[in-house]
């Protein structure tokens, strides 16, 4: 009889341990787990913000570059000129 008694103690002690990792449904919760996904998913947030960024400033020069094609080919003419009389010089 103790020792059935000691055997089922010893397996509901053992089970409370493991039980209480686990939320409602059979769901463990693991804290370092939990730490690393909260920190990678702060990482990746701010890797987001960098790239944001970056596509920003590439998108401004895409704009601009294509500004100074539509100038160059509005004013080919009398650019064209201004360098044939000497205004300009090419160095």
């Amino acid at each position: 009889m103790n020792k059935k008694l000691l055997i089922a103690l010893l397996v509901v002690g053992l089970g409370v341990g493991t039980a209480s990792a686990q939320l409602g449904s059979g769901i463990v919760y693991d804290r370092p787990n939990y730490h690393n996904a909260l920190l990678r998913y702060y990482q990746l947030q701010q890797h987001l913000a960098q790239l944001q960024k970056s596509y920003a400033k590439i998108t401004s020069q895409l704009e601009l570059a294509t500004q100074m094609a539509r100038f160059v080919q509005k004013h080919a003419g009398s650019l064209s000129r201004c360098f044939r009389n000497g205004a300009m010089s090419l160095r």
